[in-house]
């Protein structure tokens, strides 16, 4: 039997507003469906597949159409470590 959550449990699982889970699915980001009264409900086997997918870096296709993970200037930097920079520069 498929277990379906509400956009209030969806939303806590994402942290997000339950606004931004409607939004979500009226986007095709998340798979839901209507029950007939209207609500909107999720199968608990999507929404473990979208967290999974979160872990993962995203990727950007580049003119080739390759696909490659976003490089930045702040690309593989750790919080931590920037604030041990900085307090070794006011030291």
């Amino acid at each position: 039997m498929d277990v379906s959550l509400t956009t209030a449990e969806v939303a806590a699982l994402f942290r997000v507003d339950q606004r931004t889970v409607g939004r979500w699915a009226d986007a095709g980001r998340l798979v839901s469906f209507r029950t007939v009264g209207g609500h909107r409900r999720f199968r608990r086997a999507d929404i473990d597949d979208a967290l999974a997918h979160m872990d993962q870096p995203p990727t950007h296709p580049d003119k080739h159409g390759a696909t490659s993970t976003r490089s930045g200037s702040h690309a593989g930097t750790d919080p931590a470590d920037s604030a041990a920079r900085k307090s070794d520069e006011i030291s």
